[in-house]
């Protein structure tokens, strides 16, 4: 007994049980210059972790193919084109098994769990169980996922767990101890490239639907084609560049050549000349997926698909031309129609005109030919007659990118065979596609995106761009053309401004900003996705579930900036390395001006303006974010008279939103890397110390301001949080103020009998709130909160609260007592005011840090500040761009520069061919 006793005491570590669904990302960087040394790791990090540590969820994608596993393929690709080691060496990483995942794939999946279940209980009772059935479970673990990895892959895959080391860990707080399995991978690049051709040439691996967005408006007759195949050409495009890549280092085998060849002839479907912004009604998206070799998509030439067993047509394959006629022979009719509308309306006017008068006449036609306006009839029926829907932002993106890149393999191999007239068209294509992207970039930099911020749109935009920087000088004759050049350097512009926006206005990796497409997103959010049949909800979705309705710029920060500090245990979620790899195979990296300005923060303001409203004011542990409004739709039907947005046709969930104003505050203390300890046994091991994740809207004191829910979608419930524009310094304010309970907790009112109740505001010491306190006193500030009943309306019910708060250094006061007499003897009467109008109205404030404010907080804006008046209003016209860090100079150029290192570099695309980057 003693000997069993000491032995499962050697075995037991007193920390609590790791997380198998966190990844850890290296040490948290302390500023720009050691993120940017330390990058390489995390990329490498990220790379392993998805390349040979989701192997539950790589073989089940496998199987079924339902999803399918492309990010894996990408990471598995990537090391053998040496991203992590140009040696090649085996992938291996280390992870907690988790029988969940592998139950349903094992054949001795059920008894596995019953044992693994059977051991955890044992081990709570008084007799401790016998230590050898520690390492029978392993061994069956190490043995059985071996088999079943032999069994789908084949024999060079029969070794992928080298060792399964027991740990005895106490489960949370309870103190109940279960054995977690500790496996080790380690897959040769031979049994990746087997990973990699087993899906790539399995039959089903096949092109689904065409390019293009779904649910756009099209097709009278039939029914629209599936869509979106161009968001798996973007991905498969970067894994066959990748693979490319990986042939220059071991030369493929037979088996892997026939994966490259079908990627090229069979999957990579897009090129040829530009997608097209717009479609006629008759004739759904872009429809152009190409077969075959250079030649045969030139000449539209049938090709064999052995896996579908039919020809496939090459050009427009998928379209229905059927339907497209019978389409076009309905809008016919319907231009005919309007014909004979007119013609009935002027015999109308005849008619009334010889009844009533010619001036009653003209009052009743011009009323009924208004309301045929009002009701969008006759746009409409330009729009489809003469003009078309145009496509989404993100969606040409994908398309001219993986076309610009596929273009140029085509030229390549025309070139190795001699078919110059082959080159010729290819090149002119790319001529074409080149001017187009360039424009758009433009665009784009002296704009913004029009689907800003969008989610999930916003990354299918940017990681189409990092396909183009990172592959257009690797194809094509000649390999680096200067437009090559000039294109990489676009791109490079445009993420500059993207990852600056990313980097000030966010604090510790987390962003709330307001945001174009898919507003349906707020609710996901705020209060929870709908079930489809609408009896439930949801989970309030955390920032940091990077995937689906992801913030891809939050996933790319954490990347780039190792921003973890909020995520499961202080470390990346699973989910978040499949977003993450774009930027962990990329050449693309922000300068560390940029990460500087995400990981230490300091005293700025900015002010953005796009399509929507940004504004953000930053203090050295703190981020007032405002929320902005709704506004308008990114894409809607073109009419020979301009664009209109047709609600018929137009979903609702496409409009811009906007998002809660909220002020972040950093927390959580900062501990040592293990590696450098060599104390932490955990998997993964500790960065952070964190009371509590503050990672959700609810989190954070916020105005939600006037609040909108648009039509709803089977599901998707769109909503917008309007009229948040009331930042200015450490200064905010608005309606329907929310405060988390955890914060009320920490909330101080000194009262006293003679102070009237209109007069009561209450204030936050950083320093004595656990949630927020990080340890550092040189960070530490007060928080004065005003807030007041709402007197009742549709915009602020009757409950609700508005109010005011003001970020305070502790400096101007010693103590918080020392603060409200500060404040209420220089607002006592203001207070007066603001109690008795309820909020209705312009008030003034005099703030500790700001000077004299005159705000509107129903309006929800700053109208002056220090006696100089602010630009405001219900849609108000900021600058777009004007503040400390990003300067707009001139048509598409900029100025970034970092308040704290004072370093600054410019971007400058005035010139649409010759945009330039000018770095520290």
């Amino acid at each position: 007994m003693p000997r069993i006793v000491a032995v499962l005491l050697i075995l037991l570590a007193c920390v609590p049980l790791a997380h198998a669904r966190s990844r850890d990302l290296g040490p948290i960087p302390i500023d720009g210059t050691t993120a940017q040394a330390s990058l390489p790791d995390r990329q490498k990090r990220v790379i392993r972790e998805l390349a040979c540590g989701v192997e539950a969820t790589f073989i089940r994608h496998k199987l079924s193919l339902a999803e399918r596993p492309n990010e894996i393929m990408i990471a598995k690709a990537a090391v053998l084109a040496g991203l992590i080691d140009r040696h090649l060496q085996p992938c291996a990483t280390t992870q907690v098994f988790a029988i969940s995942e592998w139950e349903k794939l094992l054949p001795e999946g059920p008894a596995l769990k019953a044992a693994i279940e059977a051991l955890d209980q044992d081990l709570n009772k008084p007799l401790p169980p016998d230590p050898a059935r520690l390492g029978e479970v392993a061994e069956t673990i190490r043995r059985t996922v071996n088999a079943f990895a032999a069994q789908v892959f084949g024999g060079v895959c029969e070794a992928v767990v080298t060792r399964v080391e027991p740990r005895i860990v106490a489960r949370g707080g309870s103190g109940e101890r279960v054995v977690e399995y500790r496996v080790s991978y380690s897959l040769s690049p031979a049994c990746l490239a087997r990973q990699i051709n087993s899906v790539i040439l399995d039959r089903r691996f096949v092109r689904q639907g065409n390019p293009g967005s779904s649910g756009l408006p099209c097709h009278l007759f039939g029914s629209p084609p599936e869509a979106d195949w161009d968001m798996a050409v973007a991905l498969l495009t970067r894994l066959t560049f990748l693979l490319r890549q990986a042939a220059t280092l071991t030369p493929p085998s037979a088996e892997s050549a026939d994966a490259i060849d079908k990627l090229q002839t069979r999957l990579l479907t897009l090129s040829g000349g530009k997608a097209q912004e717009v479609h006629p009604l008759w004739h759904c998206g872009n429809p152009d997926n190409q077969y075959g070799s250079a030649r045969d998509r030139l000449d539209d030439n049938s090709f064999y698909d052995p896996d579908l067993g039919r020809d496939v047509d090459g050009d427009a394959e998928g379209s229905d031309t059927g339907d497209d006629f019978l389409d076009f022979l309905a809008l016919l009719l319907l231009f005919l129609a309007l014909i004979i509308a007119g013609v009935a309306l002027a015999l109308l006017a005849a008619l009334l005109g010889a009844i009533v008068g010619p001036l009653v006449a003209a009052i009743i036609i011009t009323l009924l030919s208004a309301l045929a306006v009002a009701a969008e009839i006759p746009q409409i029926a330009l729009g489809a007659l003469f003009g078309g829907v145009e496509e989404t932002e993100n969606h040409l993106f994908m398309q001219n990118s993986s076309k610009y890149l596929k273009n140029q393999m085509l030229i390549e191999d025309s070139a190795a065979i001699g078919d110059s007239d082959a080159v010729a068209d290819y090149q002119a294509y790319n001529r074409e596609i080149h001017a187009w992207l360039m424009q758009r970039l433009q665009r784009v930099t002296d704009e913004d995106f029009a689907e800003f911020n969008a989610k999930p749109y916003g990354r299918l935009s940017f990681t189409a761009l990092l396909n183009l920087h990172d592959f257009s000088c690797q194809a094509g004759v000649p390999a680096c053309s200067a437009d090559d050049a000039q294109l990489i350097t676009g791109v490079a512009v445009v993420g500059d401004l993207t990852a600056a926006k990313m980097a000030l206005g966010s604090n510790q990796g987390r962003r709330i900003v307001p945001f174009r497409r898919l507003a349906h997103a707020n609710t996901d959010y705020t209060l929870g996705k709908l079930e489809k049949d609408h009896s439930k909800r949801a989970a309030v979705r955390s920032l940091f579930e990077l995937s689906g309705l992801a913030d891809h710029q939050i996933a790319a920060m954490q990347l780039w900036a190792g921003q973890t500090l909020h995520g499961p245990d202080g470390h990346a979620s699973e989910d978040s390395l499949a977003e993450m790899i774009w930027e962990a195979t990329s050449a693309y990296t922000p300068h560390r001006l940029l990460l500087d300005l995400a990981l230490v923060k300091g005293a700025w303001t900015q002010t953005l303006r796009h399509a929507g409203w940004e504004r953000y004011s930053s203090g050295k542990a703190w981020l007032i974010t405002a929320g902005g409004s709704e506004s308008g739709y990114a894409q809607g039907l073109r009419t020979p008279t301009g664009t209109i947005y047709p609600s018929a046709f137009i979903k609702w969930t496409d409009r811009g939103a906007g998002v809660p104003t909220t002020l972040m505050v950093s927390s959580g203390k900062r501990l040592p890397a293990c590696e450098a300890t060599g104390s932490c046994r955990e998997l993964p091991p500790a960065r952070v110390e964190q009371p509590l994740r503050q990672d959700r809207f609810a989190h954070f004191i916020r105005f939600e301001g006037k609040v909108v829910r648009w039509k709803i979608d089977q599901e998707d419930e769109p909503m917008s949080f309007n009229d948040n524009f009331c930042v200015h310094g450490s200064f905010a304010c608005g309606i329907n103020l929310q405060i988390p309970d955890f914060l009320r907790a920490c909330m101080v009112t000194h009262d006293s009998a003679a102070l009237p109740a209109g007069r009561r505001f209450s204030l936050i010491d950083s320093a004595n709130c656990k949630a927020w306190d990080n340890g550092d006193a040189g960070d530490d500030f007060f928080v004065v909160v005003y807030e007041q009943a709402c007197a009742g309306s549709s915009d602020c019910a009757a409950g609700s609260q508005w109010g005011f708060i003001e970020v305070v250094p502790r400096t101007p006061a010693a103590t918080s007592k020392d603060l409200h007499d500060q404040v209420l003897a220089a607002n006592a009467a203001n207070f007066d005011e603001m109690a008795s109008k309820s909020g209705l109205g312009t008030f003034t404030y005099a703030s500790r840090t700001n000077g004299i404010i005159k705000f509107a907080p129903h309006g929800a804006w700053v109208s002056e500040a220090g006696g100089v008046a602010q630009a405001h209003g219900a849609l108000p016209a900021w600058p777009r761009a004007q503040g400390d860090v990003i300067n707009r100079t001139g048509t598409a150029s900029y100025t970034i520069r970092n308040p704290r290192t004072g370093e600054t570099m410019s971007v400058d695309f005035s010139d649409q061919e010759k945009p330039k980057r000018a770095l520290p």
